[in-house]
C-alpha cells in the first residue's frame, strides 16, 4: 500500500503570524480552541521554522480534500505575505503541488491528471496541471528553473521520488515535506521541540454524534454478497454485520439455519459476537444449541442475554463535509455496530444456503439477517509440498477454464519474438477495433506506462514495434487482447545478472489454442532456445504470473525464485498437469520407469517433452518429479 499524506510548507520565520491566522480562521468558522485532545474535532501542528520553512500539518486535510488543503495554504501565504506550497501524495501514485503567494495560487502540478478518470482530460487541462517552473522564480534562481522543470516532468515510480527532487531544488527540508498529520502523530515520528499544537472543537455538533432515540433495533449492513466458494476441509467462517438504529438495549440472540445445516454440509462449532469497534472490543464466544424452527427445520440458537447493545447514531454520516474529522465520525459509527461470525468446518460438497440472524431481545421483530449461498467443492488434493491448503488457494490450480503456456529463455530477444508472435496471432484473429491494454514496468525506477486503445492502432506500426522492443529490455510487459493475456520479462521482485526471462500466456481454454501454443513451444525447445516450458489448464484467475505462479504461492516458494538461471538448471519450476518441457540432463535424477508409467516422453535435442496421459494422476507425477522440485528453505 502506498503513502497518503498532506501538508503545507510556508516560507518564512513568522510562525506566530500563522498560528494567529489559524486561530482567527477557526473562530470565524465556528470553532473554539480546546486543550483536551478527546474533545477536539480538528488538530493542527505548526512546526518551528527550519531552513526558512514552516511546516503545517492539519488533521482536516488528511482526508485528501483539495479544497481544505488549498484553504490552509492560502491562509498561510497571507499570514506570512510570502510563498506557501501545498503538498498532497495519494497512494504514492499522485503528487499534487500548488504554489501560492499572498493568498493567490500561482501554479499547480498534478503528476497524473487522468488518475481518477472517468472522463478524458483535455490537452489544455493537462497543460494547466503540468507545473510551470518559470512561476517558481523567487523561490529558485534562474539556473534552477530548468532543473525544477525537469523534476516536474520526472516519471518516477513513486510520487515521493518526484517530491524529493522538488524539495531539494526549492530548499524545503525533505523530511518535513514527505509526511502528514497521521504519520507525525502515529508515535513513529517525534515532533521537534517547540511544535505548536492547536486543537479546535466545532460549536455546532454533527448529526452522527447524536444518539438515536428510536426503539431498539438492528439493520443489516454487511454480508457475503454472491456465492461463497469453499472446499471440504475448510474452516467455515460466515459473517453478518449490523448497525444499531435505535436506543441502547440489552441482550441479543443469534440464529443459524438453512440447507447447509439440514443437509450436514457444514458443522457449526461456535458463534463469535463483537459489539462496537472490533479493533478494541472483546469477542464474545458462544456455543450454539440445536433446536427446531416453527416449521420443523433444524435451527441453531445462541444467546447473550446480558450483552449491551449501544444506541445507534441518529444519522451515521449526517453532516459530512470536507474537513470532517473522519476518525471521530467512523468511531461514532463503529460504536453501534454488531458483528457475528459463524465458525465451524466444511464437511460435504454441494450447494446450500446458510441463514444468519441477529435478534435484539427487547425488540425481536427488528432483526438483522442474511442468507449466504455456499458453493462447496470436494476436497482438493494439495501439491506435494503445499504450505497453503485451504480451497481458496488450491482452487487456483484446478479447473479447465484457461489454457496457460509458459516458457523460460535466457535470450531476451528470442523471448520477445516468441511473445510478439503470440500477441500478433491473437490480434489477427480479432476485429481491428478489439480493445487492447498494455502495461510496461521499466527497468529504471519509473512508474508503469499503461496504454489503452484498439488492436489496429496499439498492435501495429511504430507503437507495436516500440512495445515489442520493450519486451527485450524492460522488467516486464503485459498485453491484453481479447481473452488472451501475454506477460513477458524478468518480473518485478528479482534482481541480479543471472536472470532468465519468462513469457506467460493465458487464454480461454480450447484444444485448438492448447495445441497451437504447444506447437510453438515445441519449436523453441527444438532450437535449444528454451530452458523450460509447460502447457497447463486452470481456473480463470489461476495466478499465472511472472514472479510467482499459483503453484509456487501454494508451496511457499519465494517470489522470483523461478527467474534465476541456477535454479532452473536444477529444478522444475511448475510441474504441469498436462505437458512439460525440461532439459534432458534432469532425467538422470528421476525414476524413468515410474515416469513412463504415467506420461509419454519425446526427445527434442537437449530437452524432453513430458505429456501426462491422465490429469487425475498429476499428484503421482509430482511424486516422480519430486527430486526436481524445490522445498521452501
Amino acid at each position: 500500500m502506498g503513502a497518503f499524506f498532506t501538508n503545507v510548507q510556508a516560507r518564512g520565520t513568522d510562525r506566530d503570524a500563522i498560528v494567529a491566522a489559524l486561530r482567527a480562521d477557526a473562530e470565524a468558522r465556528g470553532s473554539d480552541l480546546v486543550d483536551d485532545e478527546a474533545q477536539a474535532d480538528r488538530s493542527v501542528l505548526v512546526l518551528p521554522p527550519e531552513d526558512g520553512w514552516i511546516a503545517i500539518y492539519d488533521q482536516a486535510t488528511e482526508s485528501q480534500d483539495g479544497a481544505s488543503l488549498e484553504r490552509l495554504a492560502v491562509l498561510a501565504s497571507r499570514a506570512t505575505h510570502d510563498a506557501a506550497i501545498s503538498i498532497l501524495i495519494h497512494d504514492s501514485d499522485i503528487l499534487d503541488l500548488r504554489l501560492y503567494r499572498d493568498g493567490a495560487r500561482l501554479d499547480r502540478l498534478d503528476s497524473d491528471p487522468s488518475y481518477y478518470g472517468s472522463t478524458r482530460v483535455s490537452s489544455k487541462k493537462r497543460a494547466e496541471l503540468a507545473g510551470a517552473a518559470e512561476k517558481w522564480k523567487g523561490l529558485v534562481d534562474d539556473e534552477a528553473v530548468a532543473a525544477l522543470d525537469a523534476a516536474f516532468r520526472a516519471d518516477d515510480l513513486f510520487a515521493e521520488g518526484t517530491l524529493h527532487r522538488v524539495t531539494e531544488i526549492v530548499g524545503i527540508p525533505h523530511a518535513q515535506a514527505a509526511t502528514g498529520y497521521r504519520y507525525r502523530t502515529s508515535g513513529y515520528e517525534e515532533l521537534p521541540a517547540g511544535t505548536v499544537v492547536l486543537r479546535f472543537r466545532d460549536r455546532a455538533r454533527p448529526a452522527w454524534e447524536q444518539a438515536s432515540t428510536a426503539p431498539p433495533g438492528l439493520q443489516t449492513e454487511s454480508y457475503v454478497a454472491g456465492e461463497l466458494m469453499l472446499g471440504v476441509g475448510d474452516e467455515l467462517r460466515c459473517s453478518l454485520g449490523a448497525r444499531s438504529v435505535g436506543r441502547a438495549s440489552r441482550g441479543i440472540g443469534v440464529r443459524v439455519w438453512g440447507g447447509a445445516i439440514a443437509d450436514e454440509r457444514v458443522a457449526v462449532e461456535r458463534i463469535e459476537l463483537i459489539v462496537g469497534d472490533p479493533r478494541t472490543n472483546p469477542c464474545v464466544r458462544l456455543l450454539p444449541t440445536s433446536t427446531r424452527s416453527a416449521d420443523g427445520a433444524p435451527l441453531l440458537v445462541a444467546e447473550a442475554p446480558d450483552l449491551e447493545i449501544p444506541a445507534g447514531t441518529a444519522s451515521p454520516f449526517g453532516g459530512f463535509a470536507p474537513g470532517t474529522n473522519m476518525d471521530a465520525m467512523m468511531a461514532a459509527y463503529a460504536r453501534g455496530r454488531v458483528h457475528v461470525n459463524v465458525v465451524g468446518r466444511v464437511i460435504a460438497p454441494g450447494r446450500a444456503e446458510l441463514g444468519i440472524g441477529l435478534v435484539p431481545r427487547e425488540r425481536p421483530e427488528a432483526t438483522a439477517a442474511t442468507i449466504v449461498r455456499l458453493v462447496i467443492d470436494p476436497r482438493f488434493t494439495p501439491p506435494l509440498r503445499a504450505e497453503l491448503t485451504t480451497s481458496s488457494y488450491l482452487r487456483m490450480l484446478e479447473g479447465d477454464a484457461q489454457v496457460i503456456a509458459c516458457v523460460a529463455m535466457p535470450d531476451r530477444a528470442r523471448l520477445a519474438a516468441f511473445a510478439r508472435a503470440i500477441v500478433e496471432a491473437a490480434r489477427d484473429e480479432r476485429d481491428a477495433t478489439a480493445a487492447v491494454t498494455t502495461t510496461t514496468f521499466f527497468a529504471s525506477a519509473h512508474r508503469p506506462k499503461i496504454g489503452r486503445g484498439k488492436a489496429k492502432s496499439m498492435l501495429r506500426g511504430k507503437r507495436w514495434d516500440d512495445l515489442a522492443r520493450a519486451m527485450e529490455t524492460e522488467r516486464s510487459v503485459e498485453v491484453n487482447v481479447g481473452d488472451v493475456t501475454v506477460r513477458v520479462g524478468v518480473g518485478l521482485m528479482t534482481q541480479g545478472d543471472d536472470l532468465v526471462g519468462w513469457c506467460v500466456c493465458t487464454g480461454a481454454a480450447s484444444d485448438t489454442l492448447s495445441e497451437r501454443w504447444s506447437s510453438r513451444l515445441d519449436d523453441v525447445v527444438r532450437r535449444g532456445e528454451a530452458i523450460q516450458a509447460l502447457i497447463d489448464r486452470r481456473n480463470a484467475g489461476g495466478s499465472a504470473m511472472l514472479d510467482q505462479d499459483a503453484y509456487e504461492l501454494v508451496c511457499g516458494l519465494a517470489p522470483g525464485i523461478g527467474m534465476q538461471r541456477a535454479y532452473l538448471d536444477a529444478h522444475v519450476r511448475i510441474p504441469s498437469r498436462h505437458r512439460l518441457w525440461i532439459a534432458s540432463a534432469l532425467l538422470a535424477r528421476l525414476d524413468l520407469a515410474q515416469l513412463d508409467a504415467l506420461a509419454d516422453r519425446v526427445e527434442m535435442g537437449n530437452a524432453v517433452r513430458i505429456t501426462l496421459r491422465d490429469r487425475t494422476r498429476w499428484r503421482a507425477l509430482e511424486d516422480v518429479l519430486s527430486p526436481l522440485l524445490a522445498a521452501k528453505a
